[in-house]
């Protein structure tokens, strides 16, 4: 029962913070499913054009999306899965880090190529472990 009120509690959660987004939008679409063995879904949808879905099941792994127009005008929507691996969000507009340098990454292959005595010897316990 507490997972189940931890659940419609984050919700709420959801759904007011998608509301406070704009105050002028309204809700168009709203439904909501806890179940018994703690699997949930949620799908709520507002005026001015944002969304968020999930399914999941609780404190397991859930999966879903949200959508929105920035002030700029501009359409951002990020999927998501958050498991035992942690949140996973995908989106064009979340940052990347930059290519790693040709140089570091020739250095990267040497080190790889030219294990140290003491990478050897753990390589050989490990291998005598399996």
């Amino acid at each position: 029962m507490c997972k189940i009120m931890l659940l419609i509690s984050f919700v709420i959660t959801a759904l007011l913070a998608t509301v406070q987004g704009n105050a002028d939008s309204t809700i168009t679409r709203y439904t909501s499913q806890v179940n018994i063995d703690g699997s949930y879904s949620f799908d709520i949808a507002q005026s001015n054009g944002a969304e968020h879905r999930e399914d999941g099941v609780g404190g397991q792994y859930a999966q879903g999306y949200f959508r929105h127009y920035s002030p700029e005008g501009k359409f951002v929507q990020i999927i998501y899965a958050a498991d035992e691996n942690g949140y996973q969000p995908q989106s064009d507009v979340l940052p990347t880090p930059p290519p790693v340098p040709a140089h570091i990454q020739r250095a990267i292959e040497y080190i790889r190529a030219h294990p140290t005595p003491e990478e050897l010897a753990d390589q050989q316990v490990r291998a005598r472990q399996l």
